[in-house]
């Protein structure tokens, strides 16, 4: 979960700081809070899906190996 935290944290101010020298974004409170709200929803689907997927192919790949046994 550290390694998480570390990576969406990391991304996160990467892409605030891209939007906001960029003029993406407007400078703000508000902006930056729908930004917030809108990244961290992005953030959680997205790693989920990959969560799920993954924990999906590691299932299937130890009933692989106790057949194998």
């Amino acid at each position: 979960m550290a390694a998480v935290s570390i990576h969406g944290g990391i991304l996160y101010i990467s892409y605030l700081a891209t939007y906001l020298l960029n003029s993406w974004l407007e400078w703000g409170v508000t902006p930056i809070l729908v930004f917030s709200g809108i990244f961290i929803a992005g953030y959680l689907i997205i790693w989920a899906i990959i969560y799920v997927i993954i924990k999906r192919n590691t299932e299937k790949l130890n009933e692989i190996l106790k057949k194998r046994q």
